[in-house]
C-alpha cells in the first residue's frame, strides 16, 4: 500500500524536509523551479495588471460617452468586468508557454529521488533540465503549438479566476479612494 509512504513523506513539512533536500541536493535546490516560475509568472502578471488598469479606463470613458442613460456606478461596473476578462484571456495567453514549460520541469519523468525522510524510503522525482532546453524539447516535439497544449482548459479556470480578483480589486480600489 502505497498511502503510508505518502502519508509519511507529507508529514515532514517543510522544516523537516528542507535538511535532507539541502544535504541531498545543495543549497539551490531550494531554488528549484524558480527561472521557469519567473518565465511564467512575470508575463502573466504584468500583462494582467497593465491591460486590466488600461481596458477598465479606456472601456469606462467609452462607455460614458455612448450611453448616458446607464447610471454611471452600472458603467463602471460593466466596464470593470469587462476588462477584467479581457485582461484575463491576455494574462493566460502570454503566460501559457511559460505554464507549460514549468509543468514539464516540475513533472520531469525518470530522474532521480530526493530522499526527504533520510531513510532511503519515499522520494520525489525532479527533472535536472534547464529552461531553454525544456523550451527546446516541447518545440522539437510539438512545434509552437506545444506551448499551448491545455490552453482551453487553462483559459476557462484562469479567466474565471482573474475576472474575479480584478472586480475585487478594483471595488477594493474604489472603496478606498485610491485611482
Amino acid at each position: 500500500d502505497d498511502s503510508s509512504d505518502d502519508d509519511a513523506s507529507s508529514s515532514v513539512g517543510l522544516f523537516g524536509g528542507i535538511g535532507p533536500l539541502i544535504q541531498q541536493e545543495g543549497l539551490s535546490s531550494i531554488f528549484y523551479g524558480y527561472s521557469a516560475m519567473l518565465f511564467k509568472q512575470v508575463p502573466y502578471t504584468i500583462t494582467k495588471q497593465c491591460t486590466f488598469d488600461l481596458f477598465a479606463s479606456s472601456l469606462s470613458v467609452y462607455a460614458m460617452t455612448l450611453s448616458s442613460d446607464l447610471p454611471s456606478g452600472e458603467v463602471r461596473f460593466l466596464s470593470t468586468v469587462t476588462a477584467a476578462f479581457l485582461a484575463s484571456i491576455l494574462a493566460c495567453t502570454v503566460s501559457q508557454p511559460g505554464d507549460i514549460i514549468l509543468t514539464k520541469k516540475l513533472k520531469g519523468a525518470n530522474d532521480k529521488k530526493i530522499d526527504f525522510l533520510g531513510d532511503g524510503s519515499a522520494g520525489v522525482t525532479r527533472s535536472e533540465q534547464t529552461l531553454f532546453g525544456l523550451a527546446k524539447g516541447i518545440y522539437d516535439e510539438k512545434g509552437i503549438g506545444g506551448f499551448y497544449a491545455g490552453y482551453s482548459a487553462r483559459l476557462a479556470h484562469v479567466a474565471a479566476i482573474v475576472t474575479s480578483q480584478l472586480v475585487l480589486y478594483d471595488f477594493l480600489k474604489q472603496a478606498l479612494g485610491v485611482n
